[in-house]
């Protein structure tokens, strides 16, 4: 049941006095969701196969939690989290910590989270706010992962939350807090507030500074970090200073956009990634992060500078990558995203290891860059090379040895990166002939095409690569079709008791598909096409600059308006003093009436007045 809390001794049932279902219809479907799902861990695939909707998705993807684990927070007993929502983070909070106490004053969502962590005897549920909290040091541990917005500016609400999260801690305790970054890329390219609740309060978003100076201000140590797309279903966790010291480009390459858009939104991914590039590039990339993590109180976390998740991947394959400096170096050290998951049948595991942080070029782009045949065939022995050295190792080749995961660094050695998988049946032939196939695929389709490629679908531009790089070109690439198909059927996510082969089927239709595309046509109207898009590329380029220009005023002229805010607040305190001022000597002046007119009424004045007056009289007369 977990350790007594003073909101527990207050509230024993979690302050729950409804014990229908919700009336929102999002929460009865969040309800009816999670109520018959026979996995509701935090890593469930069988929950976020049920995602339909943008709010599903925020509500039931393994991926809600990320913004949490990424942070190493070491063990942590006690935790107080506000805005459970439907019990996404709460559910991954009552697996690793023995206490949680969650606060969800929505009683529908508290429902679907009360039913989400039912199984875990440490939670409980609260239906209350922040404000309802016993003050008293209770708690290792306070999260807040989406603050609606309200009534102040950003600053106050941030001051507000943090300050009163801080009394609530136990000594050595931490504050997290994660939210929209108001300067963000994915903000200066029009990206609306996601509405977590429709109908609801839209997310309050604010700016690296105010976040870290509510934390100062409060009296708390503040580490703050960036969070790719967002905080809500990260991918990438940034330690910007830390991860400028390992290199300075990472930032842009590590991070994908554009990112995901949220429901109804219009989102330029053009705008958002060249904003992402410039930033980076000009060192204000901890600015310009979309979504901001605080970690306030306690010893500084001993951050890595990234970490980056795999995502669409069964939870048992999922994998966490964290770039770290090390005694022996800068390194990638790969670990399982969610260590509990049950592993599922199919040739495919994940391989945990310690890889050195490699500074190099893309071996497909060195190959879309050759202008004939001949300047390819070095580079793909480039490749077949390095899947040599690990035949040679032993213990079996990676199955994603492939060019799109080689680089070659200055001195033009290549070297093997994020070797994520083991295939149980992966040998020197499949993972060449898979390697020739998918750079074929990423030759046409998603880098520049070498002009002696063009006018080749996926599959014969394999055969060509193979060619070059003198290795044999298969008769029948089916049973090498049928073996992908697996593996990709594999990979997916997939409920408890689904077919492995009907989704193999489905993959292998999708493979052939793949492996038929050219991107080549000979369509008279290609040279039409191409002028208008070579237009539409410089218009939208223009349109991009000017839109980067105009967020960039809008910044500037509203960190000119605080300022004329903070003017105007000293004004209005230089104006309080004076009417104060004002007012005691209004009192004095009253004071000193009320003197003048006893005088004036006493006997002495109406004696002494009537010798002043005849004797000023002769004065004035005597002057004339």
């Amino acid at each position: 049941m977990g350790r007594a809390t003073p909101l527990r001794d207050l509230h024993p049932s979690g302050g729950i006095s409804s014990t229908g279902g919700p009336d929102d219809p999002v929460a009865a479907h969040l309800l009816e969701v999670v109520a018959a799902a026979s996995d509701r861990s935090s890593w469930s695939d069988e929950l976020s196969l049920r995602v339909d909707t943008w709010t599903d998705r925020y509500h039931l993807s393994p991926l809600r939690a990320h913004v949490l684990r990424g942070l190493r927070l070491g063990p942590v007993d006690t935790v107080l989290e506000v805005g459970a929502g439907a019990g996404a983070v709460t559910r991954y909070l009552g697996e690793v910590a023995a206490t949680v106490d969650a606060l969800e004053a929505d009683p529908g969502l508290a429902a679907v989270a009360r039913v989400r962590c039912a199984d875990l005897p440490g939670v409980v549920v609260h239906g209350l706010a922040l404000d309802d909290v016993p003050v008293a040091p209770a708690y290792d541990l306070v999260t807040v992962t989406e603050v609606p917005a309200g009534d102040g500016t950003p600053a106050d609400r941030l001051l507000h939350l943090v300050a009163t999260a801080h009394a609530l801690l136990r000594p050595g305790g931490r504050v997290v807090v994660a939210l929209d970054n108001a300067d963000g890329v994915r903000r200066l390219a029009g990206g609306g507030l996601a509405r977590v609740h429709p109908g609801g309060p839209p997310p309050l978003c604010a700016t690296r500074a105010e976040l870290a100076d509510a934390a100062t201000s409060a009296g708390l140590s503040a580490q703050v970090l960036g969070a790719f797309p967002d905080h809500r279903h990260t991918r990438t966790l940034i330690d910007h200073d830390g991860l400028r010291s390992v290199d300075p480009t990472l930032a842009e390459r590590i991070v994908r956009l554009p990112s995901p858009p949220y429901d109804g939104e219009q989102l330029d991914g053009d705008l958002e990634r060249r904003a992402w590039s410039e930033a980076v590039a000009a060192g204000h990339d901890g600015d310009r992060a979309n979504s901001l993590v605080l970690v306030a109180g306690g010893s500084p976390l001993d951050l890595d500078p990234a970490t980056y998740w795999s995502a669409d991947r069964r939870a048992d394959l999922s994998a966490a990558n964290h770039v770290r400096h090390t005694a022996e170096g800068r390194v990638v050290v790969r670990e399982r995203a969610f260590p509990s998951a049950p592993a599922l049948d199919g040739p495919i595991t994940l391989r945990p290891q310690v890889e050195p942080y490699v500074v190099g070029e893309s071996l497909v782009e060195r190959v879309a860059a050759t202008p004939a045949p001949a300047d390819a065939a070095p580079l793909l022995g480039l490749w077949t090379s390095v899947v040599d050295e690990h035949v040679d190792a032993g213990g079996g080749v990676p199955w994603d040895l492939i060019p799109r995961n080689v680089l070659v660094d200055g001195a033009g050695t290549a070297h093997a990166i994020d070797q994520e998988w083991q295939h149980t049946s992966s040998d020197r032939r499949s993972t060449i002939r898979r390697g020739a196939f998918w750079l074929s695929y990423d030759l046409l389709f998603t880098a520049t095409t070498p002009p002696w490629l063009a006018g080749h679908t996926v599959l014969s531009g394999a055969d060509v690569l193979l060619a070059l790089a003198g290795e044999d070109v298969p008769p029948d690439w089916r049973p090498d079709l049928d073996a992908e198909a697996l593996a990709m059927a594999s990979l997916a996510p997939r409920a408890p008791h689904a077919s492995l082969a009907a989704q193999t089927r489905k993959e292998r239709r999708n493979v052939t598909y793949l492996s038929e595309q050219s991107p080549s046509s000979d369509d008279p109207h290609d040279p039409v096409v191409a002028g208008l898009t070579a237009a539409n590329r410089e218009l939208r380029a223009r349109l991009e600059e000017l839109e980067l220009a105009r967020r960039h005023d809008e910044i500037v002229q509203r960190d000119h308006a605080i300022g004329l805010r903070a003017k105007l607040e000293t004004a209005r305190a230089e104006l309080e003093a004076v009417r104060d001022k004002e007012a005691g000597t209004r009192d004095r002046v009253v004071e000193l009436e009320q003197e003048i007119a006893a005088i004036r009424s006493s006997t002495t004045w109406r004696v002494g007045s009537r010798l002043v007056q005849p004797a000023a009289r002769a004065t004035r007369r005597k002057g004339r």
